[in-house]
């Protein structure tokens, strides 16, 4: 299975995107799903079921360790990234607890699964279509809060109706009125 972490984004930013997507964007038939929208952390590649629950207790362990907050910013910018093709939204500025969540995790894949560092540089960003012509610009400039309550670790999977992402785990990130966090195997949820 093909496996990434990502922040996941709460039901209001989801919907925010997609308004915003709706009237400042030439419509086009490709444009990837609410459904999936997420900013991306770290992508593991492939990983068997061994490398996985292996992966999920790295996690776990990491996260009884450091806190990781509800990270927030502000969506404010659109680009086009000719290779691969992607259209997205992301901050122009970034908590360091993203920055840093990306690093960790970025290095749990290269344990637990043999993930390759990426070799650009980390751009929290939400995927919004899939084309390998240049889009028109926005009508609308963006500016939409992003609120990310919990990681999970997708698994990636292809579908002649396209890509969908599958929550195979969750941990809740920290609340900044919690003073203390449990044990995060205690804390995360497992999707079936």
């Amino acid at each position: 299975m093909r496996l990434f972490f990502a922040l996941s984004l709460d039901a209001q930013t989801k919907l925010a995107i997609e308004q915003w997507r709706d009237k400042s964007l030439v419509p086009a038939v490709n444009f990837i799903p609410a459904a999936n929208y997420h900013i991306t952390l770290a992508f593991m590649g492939s990983a068997t079921s061994a490398q996985t629950d292996e992966l999920v207790s790295a996690t776990d362990s990491l996260l009884t360790t450091t806190q990781v907050p509800c990270i927030t910013f502000t969506l404010n910018q659109c680009s086009y990234w000719a290779n691969p093709g992607v259209l997205w939204l992301g901050p122009t500025q970034w908590p360091e607890a993203l920055e840093r969540c990306h690093r960790q995790l970025e290095s749990l894949g290269q344990a637990c699964v043999g993930a390759r560092k990426n070799k650009q540089n980390y751009q929290p960003h939400v995927s919004l279509l899939r084309t390998k012509e240049l889009p028109a610009k926005p009508i609308i400039d963006v500016g939409i809060p992003c609120h990310c309550p919990e990681l999970c670790l997708y698994e990636s999977i292809s579908k002649r109706q396209g890509v969908q992402y599958q929550a195979l785990m969750q941990w809740p990130l920290v609340q900044n009125h919690i003073p203390d966090r449990p044990n995060s195997s205690s804390f995360r949820r497992r999707i079936e």
